[in-house]
């Protein structure tokens, strides 16, 4: 996970949740049904929103950071709006935030915001040029947006960083819409082989069977 640009603001570092590439690009937002919360999770909301403890670029990084937990956990679509806002507060306080550079990302793309999403994980790159994490979802966020040769560059980077299996499994799929098969194959191997998820393992044996 990317940590603060500041050491010395001890800020949380952002959610280890990482962008997928299922194979499908998709660049659908949310509908507005999606966007607006029910009686029940209004409430939800309205603790969380009870949560800011002063008007920081910490406390409004860390609100937003439990507006996004909520939205995961608790399925509740409206918190990835809520969270942004609070990103984007943090972002006006403290520009060199990378944590809420790649959090507020995260919320763009849940919510089907993938343009703004990739500006802001460009961003968080350009900030922390060595976080795999960061590299792999940008990268993720490319495919999603059908620029497969791009994202391949970026996965390459962030694989080299040690970004592991998952981004050489959506790099296998990246390869593979654009037709390189061998690459592929090489990299569903690779996963096969190097990966402690047996999901992951079985999902890129699967491809690999697809392809004799």
């Amino acid at each position: 996970a990317a940590k603060s640009a500041d050491a010395k603001q001890a800020v949380p570092p952002p959610l280890k949740a990482t962008v997928s590439d299922n194979g499908t690009p998709t660049t659908a937002p949310m509908t507005r049904e999606q966007t607006e919360a029910s009686p029940q999770q209004q409430e939800i909301l309205d603790k969380v929103a009870q949560t800011l403890k002063g008007k920081t670029a910490k406390d409004y990084y860390e609100r937003g950071t439990t507006y996004l937990m909520v939205a995961e956990e608790a399925s509740i679509s409206a918190a990835y709006g809520l969270a942004a806002k609070d990103f984007s507060e943090a972002i006006k306080l403290d520009p060199k935030m990378v944590g809420a550079y790649s959090n507020r990302a995260m919320a763009y793309v849940r919510a089907g915001e993938v343009e703004k999403a990739l500006a802001d994980f460009d961003a968080a790159a350009k900030l922390a040029p060595t976080n795999a994490q960061i590299l792999g979802s940008k990268a993720s966020v490319l495919a999603k947006l059908g620029r497969d040769k791009e994202a391949i560059a970026v996965y390459d980077q962030a694989v080299k960083l040690g970004g592991g299996a998952p981004l050489m499994f959506n790099r296998g799929n990246a390869h593979l819409r654009l037709g390189q098969t061998d690459q592929a194959k090489r990299d569903f191997a690779q996963v096969a082989k190097e990966s402690d998820s047996p999901q992951l393992v079985e999902a890129a044996k699967g491809n690999l069977e697809a392809l004799k």
